[in-house]
């Protein structure tokens, strides 16, 4: 069932001017200016993406470093280089307030140095996903939903219903394409009657 973008209440104006990741992979013009809230991986694959297309890229991260939970040596050449290419990086900076101004949307934002009113064109929610195990009729088996909303599986992929596997996003972090493909051979291989165990290194 994957993910979805999560999109906080306060950040629901009614503008088609302030989008998460789906909408940013349709729009049909550049923007000239777009704010990324969030300074994880997919907003910033997105504001990289638009920076190359000529978008002024400015990047707002409520917390005191991008890509939060990867490696600090991984992640230092990273921001260096997006740094060259985006228009400000802003770190431990929060967003207050999204409102809609005709053709673009003012951004109020607390930081140590980004703190005002600002006008961007666009405005891309990127602070993360959640996994879609409600609605889909979970309640009516066995199977455990942690209180993120993730389903509790083994290493086998099982869950507490017998019947019942999972992968990808609903199984937990991180939400990767490259995690749940392993997840998927290994719940194949349990289904299959071999023996297989989901162990990242």
């Amino acid at each position: 069932t994957g993910s979805v973008p999560a999109m906080p209440k306060m950040f629901k104006i009614d503008s088609p001017r302030v989008m998460d990741s789906t909408g940013a992979l349709a729009l049909e013009d550049i923007p000239e200016s777009l704010l990324v809230i969030g300074g994880g991986y997919i907003g910033l694959e997105m504001g990289t993406v638009y920076a190359e297309l000529g978008s002024k890229v400015t990047v707002v991260e409520l917390l005191d470093g991008l890509l939060p939970g990867a490696d600090r040596d991984l992640v230092k050449p990273l921001e260096k280089r997006i740094r060259e290419r985006f228009a400000g990086i802003h770190l431990g900076t929060k967003v207050v307030e999204l409102k809609a101004a005709g053709d673009k949307v003012d951004v109020k934002t607390e930081g140590p140095e980004f703190d005002g009113v600002h006008s961007f064109d666009r405005v891309l929610v990127s602070i993360g996903r959640r996994p879609v195990t409600s609605g889909i009729g979970l309640e009516n088996t066995k199977v455990k939903v942690n209180d993120k909303g993730f389903v509790v599986v083994d290493e086998q992929m099982k869950t507490d219903d017998p019947h019942i596997l999972a992968i990808g996003d609903v199984a937990g972090e991180p939400m990767l394409a490259h995690k749940a493909s392993p997840e998927g051979k290994v719940a194949a291989e349990v289904l299959a009657g071999k023996t297989a165990a989901f162990e990242p290194q």
